[in-house]
């Protein structure tokens, strides 16, 4: 049997059910203003408010999600891939992000796709404060088939 090493030190890229099912829970059912709460206490939760307009409808829609910053590089994502607000971002490629202190950032945003970029941020992820960490540890797998992030940067 042959051995595989892969350098980003996370494991093959596989759809699962259970996990999908598990970050769905995971993610879907945190009350908002328990996120909000959380994210207003801890400053070392990557958590920051964006705006994405509706592709379709043209509303401006809040969400709370993780800011990841790795090799001085920021970005976003969905463990799960195809979310609304990950196909919002997909069709308009730009956000705002609303700070901690209020302050408005407009953000360009393209998506990343399979490779040692994203295998970073998808390593970032596991690192994140409990139980969040240990959650997309053990979906590291699932998150590499199925995920999607994109790189953010200052709007010129």
């Amino acid at each position: 049997m042959a051995i595989s090493s892969d350098p980003s030190g996370l494991p093959p890229a596989h759809e699962s059910r259970l996990w999908h099912l598990v970050l769905a829970g995971f993610l879907g059912y945190v009350p908002h203003s328990m996120m909000r709460r959380i994210r207003a206490r801890d400053p070392k939760v990557p958590i920051e408010e964006f705006v994405i307009v509706g592709r379709r409808s043209g509303t401006e829609r809040h969400y709370l999600l993780n800011h990841i910053q790795v090799d001085g590089k920021r970005y976003v994502g969905h463990p799960n891939g195809d979310a609304q607000w990950v196909r919002n971002l997909a069709a308009a490629h730009v956000l705002t992000m609303i700070d901690r202190t209020g302050n408005a950032e407009q953000l360009e945003a393209i998506e990343i796709g399979d490779g040692p970029e994203r295998d970073d941020v998808i390593s970032w992820t596991r690192t994140m404060p409990a139980p969040a960490g240990q959650i997309y540890g053990g979906a590291a797998g699932h998150i590499r088939a199925v995920g999607r992030f994109f790189r953010v940067t200052p709007q010129a």
